[in-house]
């Protein structure tokens, strides 16, 4: 049998929290085939609840980040740079905006010649432009476009890519984030504990402000004395105290249940009523297709981007305006009254994610590699 050169790829991620970039990440590299690739995972701290996902066969370096600053960030570029000396990557993929830029200096750096791509993963929207300082600013807006590709996860996003960082069109390739319904299979059906099945509706996302949870909080207190399923919602973030506080002074406490972070949300999803997307931009949310895959009736902001790429308007999902607690309000009290449309919503969301497995997406980003 002839001795097949594996194709070195080398990933590089801040971390594996529990993001949907670091899931992308780590279904990509679970369905690439080891007889074809050596594959390579860099993390600039080796943590997260996505760890124990790591294939055997991968080789893991762990930066050991431990401190912000600037004596950081050149410890981290001088060690990527002795990496990728060392492995001599035909690509190089790294997925998040810091990490991008830090990638991309440590391999011109390196002198090494490899394809680099990059993953631009959200909109970025007013708020967030704002969050940033005037360095990595600059950075991202002039470094970005000397990747030879990147990769977006809808066509709105890249078109905003395009524009907001001035990357010709033939660069850009749109690769929807693919679902890996083996695992979603395999998790989903698991003990829920004491929660009472389709008696609750869910929200899954990071407690921050992209997400807009304020306006689902007060979306459901509009219909708290006409409905009698609880609102769960999965995740932690920098706003969880804040939304708490909000709970309490809407009156909604002790039907709010704040259950954190859960490695396996679809066991959540398969016994919700409805689930609810109340975000204020996103890059393209995994969350919405996992809670569809899973059966459950959606509701999701149009927001930019990608909830109106996945949902067609009352076929399989209802889409309302951002930062409108009252069209939540409405659309989550007719959905949770209609029987017939959730059935209907759970139906057609299960085909229409058929269309993001990752085993139709995966051809896609081989072909990159």
């Amino acid at each position: 049998m002839t001795n097949i050169q594996k194709k070195k790829i080398v990933f590089v991620l801040l971390s594996l929290e529990g993001g949907g970039a670091e899931r992308v990440i780590i279904n990509i590299i679970r369905h690439l085939d080891n007889r074809l690739y050596e594959v390579f995972l860099i993390l600039f701290e080796a943590k997260g609840p996505y760890l124990s996902s790591i294939p055997g066969y991968v080789n893991l370096y762990d930066l050991k980040k431990t401190k912000s600053g600037l004596f950081s960030i050149l410890k981290i570029i001088f060690s990527l740079i002795i990496i990728f000396r060392k492995i001599r990557p035909n690509t190089v993929v790294s997925f998040h905006n810091m990490a991008n830029v830090i990638t991309m200096i440590s391999r011109y750096l390196s002198f090494i010649k490899c394809n680099l791509v990059i993953g631009i993963r959200h909109y970025f929207h007013e708020d967030l432009i704002k969050s940033f300082n005037v360095l990595n600013l600059f950075l991202y807006k002039n470094l970005f476009k000397y990747a030879n590709c990147i990769i977006v996860n809808s066509a709105e996003l890249g078109k905003h890519s395009a524009q907001f960082f001035h990357i010709k069109h033939d660069k850009i390739k749109v690769i929807y984030n693919p679902i890996d319904f083996e695992n979603i299979n395999n998790l989903k059906n698991e003990y829920l504990g004491t929660l009472s099945s389709d008696q609750f509706i869910l929200a899954v996302g990071r407690l921050s402000h992209e997400k807009g949870f304020p306006y689902l909080l007060k979306a459901f207190s509009l219909i708290k004395e006409k409905i009698h399923e609880n609102l769960v919602i999965l995740g932690k973030g920098p706003d969880e105290e804040m939304l708490k506080k909000m709970a309490s002074d809407l009156d909604i406490k002790e039907r709010v249940l704040f259950l954190g972070f859960q490695s396996n949300p679809y066991k959540f999803m398969r016994n919700a009523r409805i689930f609810v997307l109340s975000s204020l931009y996103e890059g393209f949310p995994n969350v919405l297709l996992e809670a569809m895959a899973c059966g459950a009736p959606a509701i999701s902001t149009n927001c930019p981007s990608g909830p109106g790429e996945i949902i067609e308007n009352y076929n399989n999902g209802i889409l309302v305006p951002t930062a409108d607690e009252k069209a939540l309000a409405v659309a989550m009290l007719n959905l949770l009254k209609d029987e017939n449309l959730r059935k209907k919503f759970s139906l057609e969301g299960s085909k229409r994610v058929e269309d993001f497995s990752i085993e139709k997406l995966m051809s896609q980003y081989e072909h990159l590699f």
